[in-house]
């Protein structure tokens, strides 16, 4: 998704203005634990929440740091993988262009290519209520690894 394939162990590195932009991502368990913890709330803090984004983060990288850490966890290095960079205007074209033919996996395009655009996926200007919300601290190396050991139990990984 975020432009990595570890199964054919290929990667497209989008950049904006030049450099990779870093994005702010979730994964599906803090997503979970969050979901929970606001529900739990007391109902005067969940009323501070009423009709509002709550914004939490497991990460805030760049897809060069996913990509390094697949190297850490998986034992490999660039020189065994395919690696292209894009500037990332052309994934944002390639999903208007399938979106123009009705093809709405281009909106797929569209929102990563709004993420690793500098400026407007790194970073939420009102932070994250993680703290609020008692969200433990992810360890990318430790989500990477459960994603190798996923995809090599459902025999993906070469």
């Amino acid at each position: 998704m975020f432009g990595i394939s570890i199964p054919t162990r290929t990667a497209t590195l989008y950049t904006s203005s030049g450099t990779l932009a870093p994005f702010i991502t979730s994964t599906i368990a803090q997503s979970g634990r969050a979901t929970a913890a606001v529900l739990l709330l007391p109902e005067a803090k969940l009323a501070a929440h009423a009709n509002k984004l709550v914004r939490i983060s497991s990460f805030s990288l760049t897809q060069r740091d996913l990509l390094d850490s697949i190297h850490r966890v998986a034992g490999t290095s660039d020189a065994d993988w395919t690696i292209e960079t894009k500037d990332v205007q052309e994934r944002v074209a390639e999903g208007r262009e399938k979106l123009s033919k009705g093809d709405f996996t281009g909106m797929v395009d569209l929102l990563y290519g709004g993420v690793m655009t500098k400026g407007l996926g790194d970073q939420y200007r009102e932070g994250t209520a993680n703290e609020e919300l008692g969200l433990p601290t992810e360890h990318l190396d430790d989500v990477v690894k459960e994603v190798v050991k996923s995809l090599e139990k459902n025999g993906k990984q070469e």
